[in-house]
Protein backbone atom coordinates (compact mmCIF):
# COMPACT_ATOMS: atom_id res chain seq x y z
CA UNK A 1 0.00 0.00 0.00
CA UNK A 2 1.24 3.54 -0.78
CA UNK A 3 -0.72 6.14 1.34
CA UNK A 4 0.34 9.41 1.32
CA UNK A 5 2.18 11.36 3.43
CA UNK A 6 0.70 14.59 4.98
CA UNK A 7 2.15 17.10 6.99
CA UNK A 8 0.70 18.57 10.03
CA UNK A 9 0.09 21.81 10.61
CA UNK A 10 0.11 23.76 13.82
CA UNK A 11 -3.43 25.32 14.59
CA UNK A 12 -5.88 26.61 17.16
CA UNK A 13 -6.73 23.86 19.50
CA UNK A 14 -10.78 22.80 18.88
CA UNK A 15 -13.42 24.72 21.04
CA UNK A 16 -13.42 22.93 24.33
CA UNK A 17 -10.86 20.72 24.50
CA UNK A 18 -9.28 22.34 27.25
CA UNK A 19 -12.54 22.22 28.81
CA UNK A 20 -12.06 18.45 28.15
CA UNK A 21 -8.78 17.80 29.47
CA UNK A 22 -9.29 20.19 32.84
CA UNK A 23 -5.63 18.76 34.15
CA UNK A 24 -3.45 18.82 31.18
CA UNK A 25 -1.44 21.58 29.57
CA UNK A 26 -1.76 21.38 25.64
CA UNK A 27 1.63 21.48 24.38
CA UNK A 28 0.35 21.90 20.84
CA UNK A 29 -2.11 21.06 18.45
CA UNK A 30 -1.11 20.31 14.93
CA UNK A 31 -3.91 19.37 12.62
CA UNK A 32 -3.42 16.57 9.75
CA UNK A 33 -5.89 16.24 6.68
CA UNK A 34 -8.55 14.36 9.05
CA UNK A 35 -7.63 15.11 12.46
CA UNK A 36 -5.71 16.40 15.76
CA UNK A 37 -2.97 15.19 17.01
CA UNK A 38 -2.74 17.02 20.80
CA UNK A 39 0.67 17.11 22.42
CA UNK A 40 0.50 17.38 26.54
CA UNK A 41 3.33 18.88 28.50
CA UNK A 42 4.41 15.28 29.67
CA UNK A 43 3.50 11.73 29.75
CA UNK A 44 2.19 12.19 33.27
CA UNK A 45 -0.76 14.08 32.27
CA UNK A 46 -1.52 11.51 29.64
CA UNK A 47 -1.68 8.55 32.34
Amino acid sequence: MDFPAGTPELTDPPIGLAEALPHATIKSVPRGRLDFLIELESAAEVR
